[in-house]
């Protein structure tokens, strides 16, 4: 079977995302299926492009677009992307998958909608399938028109989280199938935990969304035995150095570390008491799942999506209320102090059981291969109109291609 994913927004090539897909790219080569990448912008970092049988990249996009950047202009961005993502669906269409998984669910793969119908026109046998690895909420609340014919466009959406399914069936057609299917994650062995200190560790990108600033400040009102290693880098120098002076006016030098970005993070601890998330919004936070594989309960802020669907409080770690850092507060001083107990390592290891890799491929393996033999509806296309603006509220008469069943003319994906 080929399998081809599909990365319609900017990656830099190191994020937990890419940590997912290389996962499942070398567990499915290794069972004998073909894998095949397709972006439309490269990576900063493209060593996770190995992982695959081969890769695709479009450079439709000019160099000086490919930067985000607020002086970086909306509309000629947009032009170009979207001539990135007509390269790549003409590039599929010469030696059509047998799924398409298109990871991105952002605004501009929704505006794609028209060009995805085409393909499928073009491809009628080809399998086509969300698979947003981001929080989606946002984004289907600003463009509820443009998210709805994008799912009537695809087979099915796989959510990573039960707070990404739900997102999806609230604005999804009632028959349209939502599959939650978790990120799969290597086995790996226990870390030692410190037996004269409390060590907290942060692995991660540090951004405002994740709210190192914010963290920082609640770990300078801990007292005690205690440390924490900060792995990973920031994304801009301004908020690298925002992070080193937040360090230096709460005194935490002797506390607080960093370490910068580590190409295999869990080998640069040696010991390890509790892994904090203390994030604004995630997709599934994969060092979550990582931590329990090695025993290590977390500490995380209970955002939308994910934490929820892995932390069993009191089994693997503790939730406490977005925005609530002196429940944070409280909790770690606990754990400083020895009043609130760790639960024993086997216990975290044994919750991240339905996460192991071998569980989860097979589920994807099972799911593509009851869709790809699985009768669909005849279809045909017919033009209609969508919102190219919806902040704007104007609406453009842009000639747009939706899939409808032959028989009733509703949206295929509405057809019981």
């Amino acid at each position: 079977m080929h399998i081809a994913f599909v990365m319609n927004a900017a990656h830099g090539g190191r994020g937990g995302m890419e940590q997912v897909l290389q996962t499942i790219s070398r567990e499915l080569r290794a069972r004998g299926h073909v894998c095949t990448l397709h972006a439309i912008l490269p990576f900063c970092h493209h060593e996770f492009t190995l992982s695959f049988s081969d890769t695709y990249i479009s450079m439709a996009v000019p160099r000086l677009l490919r930067r985000s950047s607020r002086w970086r202009p909306r509309a000629l961005y947009r032009h170009f992307a979207r001539q990135a993502t007509v390269d790549i669906l003409s590039h599929l269409a010469q030696r059509p998958p047998d799924i398409i998984m298109w990871v991105d669910l952002d605004s501009h793969s929704l505006r794609a909608a028209d060009l995805l119908a085409r393909f499928r026109h073009q491809c009628p046998h080809t399998r086509l399938i969300a698979y947003p690895h981001n929080r989606i909420e946002t984004t289907l609340q600003r463009h509820p028109s443009l998210a709805r014919q994008f799912l009537q466009t695809v087979d099915a959406a796989l959510a990573i989280s039960s707070g990404t399914a739900a997102a999806l069936r609230q604005i999804a057609p009632p028959d349209f199938p939502v599959i939650t299917i978790y990120n799969p994650i290597p086995t790996a062995s226990p870390v030692p935990r410190p037996e004269s200190e409390t060590r907290f560790v942060y692995i991660g990108r540090m951004d405002k969304n994740k709210r190192i600033i914010e963290l920082l400040t609640v770990l300078s009102r801990l007292r005690g035995r205690w440390r924490c290693d900060f792995i990973g880098s920031a994304t801009t120098r301004t908020y690298q150095s925002r992070i080193e002076e937040t360090i230096q006016r709460y005194g935490l030098q002797h506390h607080v570390r960093l370490h910068g970005w580590q190409q295999d993070p869990w080998s640069t601890l040696s010991c390890a008491s509790v892994t904090l998330l203390h994030s604004r919004s995630e997709g599934l936070p994969l060092v979550l799942m990582e931590s329990i594989m090695r025993g290590i309960p977390c500490v995380a802020a209970d955002c939308p999506t994910g934490p929820a669907d892995i932390i069993q409080d009191g089994q693997n770690g503790w939730l406490y209320p977005l925005n609530a850092e002196h429940q944070l507060a409280q909790i770690l001083q606990e754990i400083i102090d020895g009043t609130r107990p760790l639960p024993a390592s086997e216990t975290v290891r044994a919750t991240a059981e339905r996460f192991e890799t071998d569980t989860i491929i097979t589920r994807l393996t099972d799911t593509w291969e009851h869709m790809r033999y699985s009768s669909t509806p005849p279809r045909k296309l017919i033009p209609c109109f969508v919102y190219i603006s919806t902040h704007k509220k104007e609406l453009l008469r842009a000639p747009f291609m939706l899939p409808v069943c032959c028989a009733c003319r509703r949206p295929w994906a509405t057809v019981g």
